[in-house]
């Protein structure tokens, strides 16, 4: 999977890493954090200045611009986010 931002691109690799180039302006790109051992990467968006995943164990992460970060909305006691 790869999304095409306004000046960066990611992508996630077979093995389920995250890997994004391009402007690193808003640490969009070199923001990715560690995942735990049993979760992968499963869907990416990238945004102007920010880049949106959610992983395998349906977590929602955000790197980048601090203004979309802290917006993600908490989840009730075990729900994950979901992907198509």
């Amino acid at each position: 999977m790869i999304s095409a931002g306004w000046d960066h691109t990611a992508a996630i690799a077979s093995m389920g890493r995250c890997i994004c180039w391009g402007s690193d302006e808003c640490d969009q790109v070199s923001g990715v954090p560690e995942l735990n051992v049993d979760e992968t990467f499963a869907v990416i968006s990238a945004g102007l200045f920010h880049t949106a995943a959610i992983t395998s164990l349906g977590r929602a992460l955000c790197l980048g611009d601090d203004g979309q970060v802290p917006r993600i909305p908490e989840l009730r006691a075990g729900e994950v986010f979901l992907w198509c």
